[in-house]
């Protein structure tokens, strides 16, 4: 019975050790994605300014494949969540990773099963992202020389100037706060949310290990006390047989002895018999020529 129970404790032992590893890798892809949200917000801004400083056509190329990949519009990169467009700001740069399959990152989020709490918070941050690309291709629009309200408002600063009063004005950085305030809020509702799920869950194996442990000692107690009351059984078995041994010992010899002494006395018997056969004889002899 202690078996069957030591068994199962250690297959529920082994469910809860398992959903403890899933829920931590729930966590870290959830981190994940929302740090690819954040980083993509990031490269975007990074893209534009750097094309408003330099009018390099090629950022403006990959501030498109940036949106176009969070979009699913164009193959993500495998290991996209590392360092990479950093490897193409140079002439001639080369990706560091192949391409995989075109998947939005919002089909991602929905496919991660976050809470009705948690998944509007992240879905408000990249909407808000999306919002900012619209000032970010006004900039765009003014260095390529095409005529926006931005722009309007300065006829006679070039479009350079109006790009980067763009990018580094307030309006521009207060939409960066929104974006980054909802992945922040997103972040807290899965710490808050995982932490109390990883807590209980680790209470619950805690509780199944110290189980599991209780029982195994149960068990070596009960091996150990079954194998004295078997020692102290044998023990008494082998007494009662040396008893009887020694018994038998003390009726055998007390048998031989009557034995020899009987077969002495019967020795002694003949013996007698015979001497006194032997006297018997001269003296019958003797009696009988006194006759004659």
């Amino acid at each position: 019975m202690l078996i069957g129970i030591s068994v199962s404790i250690f297959v529920l032992l082994y469910i809860a050790q398992q959903k403890l590893v899933a829920l931590g890798e729930i966590r870290f892809q959830s981190n994940l994605l929302a740090d690819q949200l954040r980083q993509s917000s990031d490269d975007l801004t990074r893209l534009v300014r750097t094309y408003a400083a330099t009018g390099n056509k090629k950022f403006e190329q990959q501030f498109w494949d940036v949106l176009a990949i969070r979009d699913g519009e164009k193959p993500r990169p495998i290991h996209y969540n590392m360092i990479y467009w950093d490897f193409l700001s140079v002439e001639n740069g080369k990706p560091p990773y192949p391409s995989g399959k075109a998947v939005p990152l919002k089909g991602l989020m929905k496919e991660a099963g976050f809470t009705a709490r948690e998944f509007p918070l992240l879905a408000e941050a990249q909407k808000n992202s999306d919002q900012l690309v619209e000032l970010e291709q006004t900039a765009m629009n003014a260095i390529n020389r095409i005529t926006t309200d931005e722009s309007e408002e300065l006829p006679n600063t070039s479009g350079q100037q109006v790009a980067i009063r763009i990018l580094f004005g307030e309006r521009y950085h207060q939409a960066k706060i929104e974006i980054m305030r909802h992945i922040n809020m997103f972040l807290e509702e899965l710490e808050n949310r995982t932490s109390t799920e990883f807590v209980n869950q680790a209470s619950h194996l805690r509780i199944l290990l110290y189980s599991q442990i209780s029982t195994f000692i149960l068990l070596l107690c009960t091996v150990a006390f079954l194998m004295r009351i078997s020692k102290q059984y044998h023990t008494g078995v082998v007494s009662v047989l040396n008893s009887e041994v020694k018994d038998r010992t003390t009726e055998i010899e007390e048998a031989n002895i009557k034995l020899i002494r009987k077969e002495s006395f019967a020795v002694i018997g003949r013996i007698s018999g015979s001497i006194a056969h032997d006297i018997r004889q001269p003296l019958t002899t003797i009696k009988n020529s006194s006759f004659f």
